[in-house]
């Protein structure tokens, strides 16, 4: 029986590549916690030796969802996604009430708010100028 805990675990099937992220819950560090064991497969990787204090080190190159899944850096797309997201529904809430306070300005196809009217996916199921043109 295995005492290694997968913590995360992901593996190409086809190439190979990939990482398995474990805890052995028979090791454990001076502070009686297990330590996390990371095994990286098919990764480019340089082994040093003098520049960390207490001798060699590692350099290794992951690929960068490797390393979003991992936690050790932001989900770029993500987050953009977000932020995008974010700046859509600012403009067209400001778009919407500017249309709801100028509404009564329109005046057909030819109208100074044409532009916002037509940039809105809902504009022409809402009314101009909030409950109707009267």
């Amino acid at each position: 029986m295995s005492t290694k805990q997968t913590i995360l675990y992901r593996i190409d099937e086809k190439t190979g590549a990939g990482f398995h992220l474990y805890q052995d819950l028979l090791e454990l560090d001076d502070d009686g916690n297990c330590p996390v064991h990371l095994e990286l497969n098919a990764v480019q990787f340089e082994a040093g030796a003098g520049w960390l204090a207490g001798g060699g080190g590692v350099d290794v190159t992951i690929p960068r969802l490797w390393a979003e899944a991992l936690g050790l850096v932001g989900n770029s797309a993500a987050a953009e996604i977000e932020k995008l997201r974010g700046e859509k529904l600012r403009l067209e809430t400001a778009i919407q009430r500017t249309l709801d306070e100028n509404g009564h300005l329109a005046d057909g196809d030819d109208c100074t708010l044409i532009h916002l009217v037509r940039a809105m996916p809902t504009a022409d199921a809402r009314p101009l100028g909030g409950e109707g043109n009267e």
